[in-house]
């Protein structure tokens, strides 16, 4: 800022004449009240006025230089001699750069930990019990918590279903519920840990599921998957769709189980299947063995969720199912009971089955507990009977 000028009219002293004393005739003591007053007034001036002026600029000048740096200063190794333009390297922010917020990359231990995770989009279709495709390794879920649902029926073979009730099987057809032997000269066995098939045919057996073509979706990935406890030969999972045209049919083969272990199959479903297969194969044909089958299963998607290895190098299954809920399922086909009909020989009486059959059942009596039954019509709910006793039935609705 102006420093303010000395204003005070100082025409007392320089009006004065060159020999005031003679001319002028003052007194000395006039003469030096004069000169008393003109001082005073540059006194006051410089005291007052001055002073605090140069004080205040000197004030404003020393801030004003408090928030300057010298020249010689230099940030980073740019000198303050000429305008700085700093870079990200600059500041320590090498790796620094401009990627939009939802395109930033996460850090490793952050990525190690989402790969733990599953996909949101791998788990819709939960609710409904299934796993859509996708690729879950078992550690992404806790047994039992996300495997998909099994589309077969009766497929755990530590505990079957076994309406007919005999603890094996040596001729071809029906053996435990759903689950038919091949060929003759293969045989079926009951044990504690799964299901006996023996070959001694020396061709090739297997052990089929037929399925109702409404299980799966044509144009969908599936995956069929079997484990073994055990066996003398060669064993895997096997999955048939017979199609219309020529060959006829697709065959998809899993892997090859020398010991205890799992067999898997993934493959996409034809859009002209006709009928569909699901069968644990033992050996190759001109070969005799055996094996024993703990479990098996069908799924929507590219991976099993059948069985696990835990921290021993042990086989888990994921869940064992609920033999009621089983067998349920499996007398949709198949029904066998006992029943008490209290009639008399004008009258009829109505053997209510547990449940709607698939179709009407072909039925059969046992004729050595009641050789007089008359079975006069047959219900894909019930099968009226004309007499009266305590029965042994069956009802059959196999595919």
């Amino acid at each position: 800022m102006a420093l303010s000028k000395f204003t005070k009219d100082m025409g007392i002293i320089s009006a004065l004449d060159d020999e005031p004393n003679d001319v002028g005739g003052l007194t000395a003591a006039e003469l030096k009240a004069k000169f008393d007053e003109g001082g005073q007034a540059i006194k006051t001036f410089i005291n007052e006025t001055l002073t605090t002026e140069v004080d205040s600029q000197g004030t404003a000048t020393s801030q004003a230089l408090s928030q300057k740096v010298d020249k010689t200063t230099k940030v980073n190794g740019h000198p303050l001699s000429e305008d700085v333009t700093l870079t990200k390297s600059d500041v320590g922010l090498g790796n620094v750069d401009n990627t939009a917020d939802l395109e930033k990359p996460v850090s490793n231990a952050m990525q190690a930990a989402l790969d733990q995770k599953a996909d949101e989009s791998e788990l819709q279709g939960v609710v409904l019990g299934q796993i859509p495709d996708g690729s879950l390794t078992p550690e992404k879920f806790a047994p039992g918590v996300l495997n998909g649902t099994n589309l077969l029926i009766n497929w755990y073979f530590a505990d079957p279903i076994n309406q007919r009730g005999q603890t094996s099987y040596t001729a071809v057809g029906n053996t435990i519920d759903r689950w038919k032997i091949s060929l003759n000269g293969a045989t079926l066995a009951i044990q504690e840990d799964g299901i006996l098939f023996t070959n001694s045919t020396g061709q090739a057996p297997y052990f089929p599921q037929i399925l109702p073509l409404e299980t799966v979706i044509r144009g969908r990935e599936y995956t069929f998957s079997a484990l073994f406890a055990g066996g003398s030969d060669t064993k895997y999972a096997e999955f048939v769709c017979y199609r219309t045209g020529n060959p006829g049919y697709s065959v998809f083969g899993g892997n090859a189980v020398a010991g205890a272990g799992l067999s898997s199959v993934t493959f996409t479903v034809p859009e002209d299947i006709t009928l569909l297969e699901a069968r644990l194969m033992t050996g190759l044909f001109g070969t005799t063995g055996n094996f024993t089958a703990v479990a098996a299963k069908l799924e929507l998607g590219d991976h099993q969720t059948l069985a696990y290895r835990d921290d021993e190098g042990n086989w888990r299954l994921y869940e064992i199912p609920d033999y009621a809920e089983e067998l349920l399922k499996c007398q949709y086909y198949y029904v066998k009971d006992a029943v008490q009909i209290i009639t008399n020989s004008a009258s009829a009486a109505v053997i209510q089955l547990p449940r709607k059959m698939r179709v009407n059942p072909t039925c059969t009596v046992d004729v050595g507990t009641f050789s007089s039954a008359t079975l006069s019509t047959i219900f894909v709910n019930g099968i009226r009977a004309i007499t009266a006793a305590i029965i042994n039935y069956s009802a059959s609705a196999e595919l």
